[in-house]
């Protein structure tokens, strides 16, 4: 009998990213063959993400592109919970996994391969920490726990994830330990919302740093996306515990989502505005230069003239160094679908790109500050079509080196800063 010889594609988060990699390893430990295009495939797996509807639209274009190659397929990961009969609709030969079973995917690639039609959306507590993995350059990303302690009327991952469940922190220890002995030189933690980790186990995030901060190694840590409300309530104790370790990025995602109020108690998001600046405050008093990413979607339904100005005051307010911004899009069972005042697709663009221009701005402005600089930057990856490295500095500032010498990756290198744009600056080792 020929093995299979399986393509996986993997879509969205970071911590998709990782599910994905966990997807390659248990199939590789299974010794299924693992191929790096489709082309060469006799089985397809598509993880995928639902978090927004341009991707949604993507998954849905390479599943009916798939199901003309006749390659056997699975849809994995997140959008078979929320959209099965969907996709089902466009293939009714593919397999469906939800993102709480993929440590069965050796069997059921091989059960679909045979011919089975696999639906497998069980909801269970696995947190797939030590499982193998197929990892790909210097940086993995390690998932801390899954589902959150919100409802945000927007938000599908709550229909996916469900509530928090934290990983235990032995078990994050020993994965963090494990990945850094095999040569990983960044450590991304991750879930829903960091901010409330450990809450139902009588710990928080701020016991789980520092005991990444006991562990021996050359490596960084990038804290990940935590809520303005629950990331309040540790703010002071995870500060002070990366100011006694350097291999913190000096890094916080905090998703404000809008500017306004009455947005925010619409969306469901147990804060205001003002614990949002409050943060920010905080955390540029007590580090130096830290970078603050945000996240904010425009034309939520009921989105009036006067909140949106709202959201671009905050935005001028707190200058935060990068933000993310979405057009409100309906995602399948949310309670905002059901809301008054849905907004015109015209308007909803007109406002994300004056948001856009806003918050470039902003980010140019505080990158153009590096040029004449020397800066430490780790190299993480090479970008040989451009003739450069990759990496980012302590502040988590992406930097573009270029160098007359060949340079090893996953070191550091004192780099001289030249130029700057909104995303990235760039420059040359300084000798």
């Amino acid at each position: 009998m020929v093995e299979e010889k399986v393509y996986c594609e993997t879509s969205g988060c970071s911590a998709n990213q990782a599910r994905g990699s966990v997807i390659k390893g248990i199939l590789k430990n299974s010794r299924l063959q693992l191929v790096e295009t489709s082309r060469n495939a006799t089985t397809v797996i598509l993880n995928t993400c639902a978090i927004k509807q341009p991707t949604e639209n993507r998954i849905l274009h390479r599943i009916k592109e798939f199901k003309e190659t006749g390659k056997t397929l699975i849809v994995a990961g997140c959008l078979p919970m929320v959209l099965s009969k969907k996709i089902r609709l466009i293939d009714s030969n593919v397999s469906l996994v939800g993102p709480h079973t993929l440590d069965q995917m050796d069997s059921i690639v091989r059960s679909t391969a045979s011919g089975e039609r696999v639906t497998n959306l069980d909801w269970t507590s696995h947190d797939y920490l030590l499982k193998p993995r197929v990892l790909n350059g210097l940086s993995a990303t390690v998932p801390i726990a899954k589902g959150c302690i919100g409802n945000c009327t927007y938000c599908v991952d709550k229909r996916i994830f469900g509530e928090l469940v934290s990983f235990p922190r032995s078990k994050i220890l020993k994965e963090v330990q494990r990945l850094v002995e095999n040569g990983i030189r960044e450590i991304r933690l991750s879930g829903q919302d960091t901010g409330p980790w450990g809450q139902e186990r009588g710990e928080n995030l701020a016991m789980l740093l520092k005991g990444v901060s006991e562990l021996e190694g050359e490596f960084m840590v990038r804290v990940g996306m935590a809520s303005p409300d629950t990331f309040h309530e540790v703010v002071d104790q995870v500060i002070e515990v990366i100011k006694k370790d350097q291999r913190f990025y000096r890094f916080f995602h905090l998703p404000v989502q809008s500017g306004s109020n009455e947005i925010l108690r619409k969306m469901n998001r147990n804060y205001k505005r003002e614990v949002f600046v409050s943060l920010v405050q905080k955390i540029r008093k007590e580090l130096n230069e830290p970078t603050i990413v945000t996240d904010v979607i425009v034309g939520f339904p009921g989105e009036s003239t006067d909140d949106f100005k709202h959201t671009l005051s905050l935005i001028k307010q707190t200058e935060p160094e990068k933000v993310n911004i979405s057009r409100y899009n309906d995602r399948p069972k949310v309670s905002a679908r059901k809301m008054e005042g849905h907004l015109p697709s015209n308007i909803k663009k007109t406002r994300s790109t004056e948001l856009t221009t806003l918050s470039e701005k902003i980010s140019l402005q505080k990158n153009e500050k590096l040029i004449g600089q020397t800066v430490n930057c780790l190299l993480l990856e090479e970008d040989t079509k451009n003739k450069r490295y990759l990496g980012r500095t302590a502040h988590y500032v992406k930097v573009g080196v270029k160098s007359e010498e060949q340079l090893k990756k996953g070191s550091w290198a004192k780099v001289k800063i030249t130029d700057a744009t909104p995303r990235t600056v760039y420059g040359k080792v300084s000798n």
